[in-house]
């Protein structure tokens, strides 16, 4: 079957923020009980530490948006460092050219890999400099997404996805915890992914060894009208098993959107579709939603910076931007280490 990829060949090739524009409003989601617009003048904050992008290098910050530091300082305009992700002690991994690098929070390069070909659903090689990064929470295991655009004798000129995992000590085969052809993961523990797949794949569970299991696409969540359903790509659960965050249309029209969780999403078969609570305003440029370790604060990207809401049932706070001319965010539980080298 082939998937839609209409939003994620923007995004995957997005690898540079560009910073301009003001932030979207939080709103309720249409027919949300008891949700209202609220208002702030602070951004919200939260414990651990954010890694992103800036001007094409990894940074880190605490949750507050305090003690900013530059991790690495070889990112170019040619070959910028994307997607950063860290670990629950400090593990940072990125993108970098062709490779994924595996470094502490100072810039210590650990190991620095670069990805055996994938293949992509017309059974050809799928390789290239990694676009999405994401290290499992103990650090052990990073998944990665390639992409291309393609013409192949017999089918349509199209964009091709593929995600593989590999520990992070060593290069691993892809076989050994199983390829997909969707993309965006994000860790639920250290033995299952959220990826994306497009359309009737859009928000689906990766276990290690194991096929995909679709969870739900936009069409299925309730308070969505119909013929109103769009792309729903680029999710996150939060700590505690609540909260789900996601990329909620594309280009222009994108948004963030948060839903609430019942069941357990973090093991087993998949949980009830979620509820919809909040979504902003549309704003071309939106991505990587992110939660604070203690599960109360969602973190994305904007065209100017990182912005930051508070999580709550009852009302849809309006975003504030905690750190400017940065992009990419993921939010780790680990501390910001003072030591430099």
């Amino acid at each position: 079957m082939k998937f839609k990829l209409a939003s994620s060949a923007t995004a995957l090739l997005a690898a540079v923020v560009a910073f301009a524009g003001a932030g979207p409003v939080a709103e309720a989601a249409p027919a949300a009980p008891g949700a209202s617009i609220g208002s702030s003048t602070r951004a919200a904050t939260g414990p651990g530490t954010l890694v992103f992008i800036r001007k094409h290098d990894v940074w880190i910050a605490r949750g507050n948006g305090r003690g900013l530091r530059q991790v690495t300082r070889d990112g170019t305009a040619t070959t910028p460092y994307v997607s950063p992700s860290q670990s629950d002690n400090g593990v940072i991994a990125a993108g970098h050219g062709p490779h994924v690098v595996v470094m502490r929070q100072n810039g210590k390069v650990l190991k620095r890999m670069n990805p055996r070909p994938l293949t992509d659903e017309v059974s050809h090689p799928l390789d290239g400099p990694p676009v999405q990064v994401a290290i499992s929470p103990d650090g052990k295991l990073v998944a990665y997404t390639f992409y291309s655009y393609g013409c192949s004798v017999g089918v349509p000129c199209d964009a091709y996805t593929g995600t593989g995992i590999t520990r992070t000590d060593r290069l691993t085969p892809a076989s050994r915890y199983g390829q997909t052809y969707y993309w965006s993961p994000s860790w639920v523990g250290n033995r299952r992914t959220i990826q994306s797949g497009g359309y009737l794949h859009q928000i689906s569970f990766k276990d290690l060894g194991a096929e995909p299991v679709h969870w739900f696409d936009d069409q299925d969540v309730a308070q969505v009208g119909i013929g109103e359903s769009t792309d729903l790509e680029d999710a996150e659960l939060s700590a505690d098993g609540r909260w789900l965050a996601a990329v909620r249309g594309y280009g222009d029209s994108a948004t963030i959107a948060w839903y609430s969780v019942t069941g357990d999403a973090r093991t087993g078969t998949p949980p009830p579709v979620p509820t919809w609570l909040c979504v902003t305003s549309e704003l071309k440029g939106l991505a990587g939603p992110t939660f604070s370790p203690d599960s109360k604060v969602l973190a994305w990207q904007e065209p100017d910076g990182i912005w930051t809401t508070t999580l709550d049932t009852g009302s849809c706070p309006n975003p504030q931007l905690l750190i400017r001319n940065a992009g990419q965010p993921d939010w780790s539980p680990a501390d910001l280490d003072r030591r430099r080298s």
